[in-house]
């Protein structure tokens, strides 16, 4: 996982500028999050002991599991009914987030565009699918934590193959007016982020 002391600059930002940044990403979405996109009376994003974030004084880092999913660190079966409410809650969320797209385009060497693209075709776009089928994508627990960690600035090395994955399915679809299931086959010979994390062929 990427970290940074507490007086080093982190992924190319001096601490004081990534804290004035994280300040505003959590000022910019509590201006549109209300009360019923809450949890127990909380945001699950903007509460930053609920964040998953890095602690940028100290360079400790919040327990993402802990905080964020229900405080169940390593304990959270990802297929679990648990799991699938947690993905559910933050995609809604994450739907209504505008500061996430310059967040993770300063954390990584995505552009803000690509960014963007990503998180339209995850959370937002509805994707054809070879049974006919036209919807959005079903909340994941695993791909919801990825952007999580990269909203942090505290991610995995996974979590690039995984917004790598998606641009490559994504400009697939785009250019060649496929379903989701080729370009996906497709995007699995480049950059097979599930097989990273589990070992087998993604979805």
């Amino acid at each position: 996982m990427h970290k940074g002391a507490a007086n080093e600059n982190v992924l190319g930002f001096p601490l004081e500028e990534r804290k004035r940044m994280q300040e505003e990403a959590i000022a910019a979405d509590n201006e549109i999050f209300t009360q019923e996109n809450a949890i127990n009376g909380e945001n699950i994003l903007t509460n930053p002991d609920n964040y998953g974030i890095m602690n940028i004084e100290t360079g400790s880092e919040n327990n993402m599991n802990e905080n964020m999913f229900g405080g169940i660190s390593g304990a959270l079966n990802k297929d679990s009914p648990e799991a699938a409410k947690h993905a559910d809650l933050y995609y809604e969320e994450i739907r209504k987030r505008k500061s996430d797209v310059t967040t993770i385009a300063q954390n990584t060497a995505f552009t803000e565009n690509q960014v963007k693209s990503i998180k339209e075709h995850l959370f937002l776009n509805e994707i054809t699918f070879a049974n006919g089928t036209i919807k959005r994508f079903d909340p994941d627990f695993e791909q919801a934590q990825a952007w999580q960690r990269l909203i942090s600035g505290n991610f995995y090395d996974t979590d690039i193959l995984f917004l790598n994955h998606e641009l490559e399915e994504l400009e697939y679809m785009r250019n060649n007016n496929v379903v989701y299931e080729i370009a996906h086959e497709h995007a699995n010979k480049k950059y097979n982020w599930e097989y990273s994390i589990r070992g087998k062929g993604g979805e």
